[in-house]
């Protein structure tokens, strides 16, 4: 059976991202072998939407390898999944004009 210890050190606690603030949080989980993921929870208004960004440490390049980010209702139900620049502007747009981001 492989050895599955993270050989990585685990980042630092702080989001690194910079994305939280008061009443949100990150937290580092392992991600195989070789680095760490970084999921953030955040709400973006009062009714809706909690979101998770993966932020991936240890590989290449030590950086950001791939973001996600689900933007979720109170019942968990995903509205819409960011995977580029033009899904996170019409997620944006959405929100703004009340539409909560829904696709």
């Amino acid at each position: 059976m492989p050895d599955r210890t993270n050989t990585i050190p685990k980042p630092p606690a702080e989001c690194t991202v910079g994305w939280c603030a008061e009443g949100e949080s990150c937290t580092w989980e392992p991600d195989g072998p070789h680095g760490w993921t970084r999921h953030h929870e955040a709400r973006i208004d009062d009714v809706v939407s909690i979101f998770t960004v993966e932020y991936r440490y240890g590989r290449e390049d030590d950086g950001l390898q791939d973001i996600r980010i689900d933007v979720l209702d109170d019942d968990l139900t995903t509205l819409a999944e960011i995977r580029t620049l033009s899904d996170a502007l019409e997620v944006a747009a959405g929100i703004v004009s009340g539409h909560r981001g829904e696709r």
